[in-house]
């Protein structure tokens, strides 16, 4: 059970192969891409946990290259099936994905884009009938969230400032200009540093600590590879890489779901934010690539210039794969670790899976999300931190050794430890343990 999680994320990896192969006709950028999407953070470590993304993620990428083909509706028709049953977030952002390359599409002045707007259009519908159909039947009881008039009109106001930004830099009369690349280039550049900065300084979600400051470390893939997409769309000027207008587009209908989650002030923001953020990592490693081997046909004569480019390149995929070590080995706190899972803590959840009865659960997020997405048991994640508070009872606790380390992980990132916490978990019966996580027995009946 517990490799099947990363088995099934992995097929994205590779459809994402294709998608980047028939939008580009290059494949050193699809395999650039898809060597980066396999490393990056933090789409690896959330592809690897117990969620439901890592099953809706190859259903997304498989739908999107069934768009791209637009003569299989088919395959279409049964991976959205599929998908809109499994995540209601993956469907909606396949369906913004779709709905903004169809809009985009139509202000293209060509036979074939007129047809790919229209086939989009008519997939957007489709994938949005069924959303609908599903979530009025089954899915509102399984949200723990309302989406109001108010959320819908002010998504779609992030979207569309999103979708005229792109829309200006895509398709208003724009020659390609080396010298404004440059400029561009070192712009770019220096705006992902002041991005960066800002990350660690402040907090840009309420409730979220900004993170401490060797947090640039885990950082610097994105400030290597973000210029990058500069010099994609450069390519895109020259008219040498026009079809990767796609990319954008997808990179826009992300970015417009992130910036409502961001400065919406919707309540459900930070857990939007958290898990969105993921999605913007197959559009990046897809330009990042494209811009890198456009740069690389641009400057094959340069010796030193070929050294730079393969320097950048090794240094993203490097970087990228230690955030990810550091997030497993090292645990850092807001790295995403409650994604990632030991054998242990599997043979934990099948152990109380099977004793359980009916009996009430409390424990972290990390808890939570291995035994509802396994077991389908309910976790009360609010009870066990205010037990460890000596605010509540427990009838069953489940607690992990990296409590010490990373903290009780109620959301994103893992809460400090309240004070006595140990001394509170020694008041009660210890059932199970396997060395890393403890399962405790409290008092049955009061759970005020």
């Amino acid at each position: 059970m517990s490799v099947l999680h990363p088995l099934a994320s992995s097929i994205a990896v590779m459809v994402f192969y294709f998608i980047v192969y028939k939008i580009s006709k290059s494949h050193a950028a699809a395999f650039i891409s898809s060597l980066y999407l396999a490393l990056i953070y933090p789409y690896t470590i959330m592809m690897a946990g117990v969620v439901k993304e890592s099953y809706a993620s190859p259903l997304l990428m498989t739908l999107l290259y069934f768009s791209i083909a637009e003569e299989n509706w088919l395959g279409f028709a049964i991976t959205g099936a599929a998908l809109i049953i499994t995540h209601h977030l993956t469907t909606a952002i396949a369906i913004t994905i779709l709905s903004v390359n169809a809009l985009a599409s139509s202000f293209e002045a060509s036979k074939d884009s007129f047809h790919a707007s229209i086939s989009l259009a008519l997939q957007a519908m489709f994938l949005a009938a069924g959303f609908t159909i599903h979530y009025i039947a089954f899915g509102s009881s399984g949200l723990q969230f309302n989406i109001g008039e108010e959320d819908l009109v002010s998504l779609f106001s992030h979207q569309l400032l999103f979708f005229l930004i792109f829309y200006n830099l895509l398709y208003r009369p724009k020659k390609y200009s080396k010298k404004f690349t440059i400029i561009n280039f070192v712009i770019a550049q220096l705006l992902a540093i002041c991005i960066s900065l800002l990350v660690i300084s402040k907090s840009i979600l309420p409730g979220i600590p900004p993170p401490p400051i060797h947090y640039l470390i885990y950082e610097t893939p994105y400030l290597l590879a973000s210029p990058f997409l500069v010099l994609a769309y450069a390519g895109y000027l020259e008219k040498k890489w026009r079809q990767i207008s796609r990319l954008f587009f997808w990179l826009s209908a992300v970015i417009g779901i992130l910036s409502f989650a961001v400065f919406s002030g919707t309540y459900m923001g930070s857990t939007l934010a958290y898990r969105t953020v993921c999605f913007l990592a197959p559009p990046f490693a897809a330009l990042f690539a494209t811009g890198i081997c456009w740069t690389w046909k641009k400057v094959y004569k340069y010796r030193i210039a070929r050294i730079w480019l393969c320097s950048i390149t090794i240094a993203v995929l490097a970087l990228s794969l230690y955030t990810f070590n550091a997030c497993k080995f090292k645990g850092e706190r807001f790295l995403g670790s409650l994604w990632l899972y030991k054998p242990s803590e599997y043979a934990s959840g099948k152990w109380l899976w099977s004793l359980i009865g009916n009996m009430s659960v409390a424990g972290d997020v990390k808890t939570a999300y291995l035994l509802k997405g396994l077991y389908g048991v309910e976790v009360d994640t609010a009870r066990g931190y205010d037990f460890l508070k000596n605010k509540k009872s427990v009838e069953i606790l489940v607690a992990s050794e990296s409590w010490s380390r990373l903290g009780y992980f109620i959301g994103p990132y893992g809460l400090e430890m309240p004070n006595g916490w140990r001394e509170k978990l020694s008041s009660i019966n210890k059932i199970y343990s396997n060395g890393f996580t403890e399962v405790f027995k409290g008092k049955r009946g009061n759970q005020g």
